[in-house]
């Protein structure tokens, strides 16, 4: 879903991390966004083959927070709301990997080109093919 806002700063944090959400079937709304204070919703996506892939509440919301300083400083994060946790598989322990794609999560946020974003994903693949060849 495109992100809808008149600021420049916001539209790209948000539209940055739509690309991370939506890799994984989530996505973002904007709940609200005045002079200084910005909502969103995560909607979690789900991914039977890698549960632990799919990006995490508080993951996300570091996220925002952490782009907003950079891309829109004069705006804060005053809540990320989602669906209820219990929606979710409980997943008690992560992988080298999801912490690898996490930290890779992470760095994309704060990365504006499309081909920057696409090499991150294709060293993620490997990584994860590496992982499985591994075991």
């Amino acid at each position: 879903m495109p992100i809808n806002t008149d600021d420049p700063g916001v539209k790209t944090v948000l539209d940055n991390m739509e690309t991370i959400v939506s890799a994984e079937g989530g996505s973002l709304d904007i709940v609200s966004l005045d002079e200084s204070q910005l909502v969103v919703k995560y909607n979690k996506g789900i991914n039977e083959e890698c549960p632990e892939c799919v990006p995490d509440h508080e993951m996300v919301k570091m996220m925002i927070e952490n782009s907003l300083t950079i891309y829109a400083p004069h705006i804060s994060l005053s809540d990320l709301l989602s669906r209820p946790k219990a929606a979710y598989r409980d997943i008690s322990t992560q992988s080298l990997y999801s912490v690898t794609k996490l930290f890779l999560l992470y760095l994309s946020a704060h990365i504006g080109s499309v081909f920057e974003h696409r090499r991150l994903w294709l060293l993620l693949r490997d990584i994860r093919k590496n992982l499985r060849d591994s075991q």
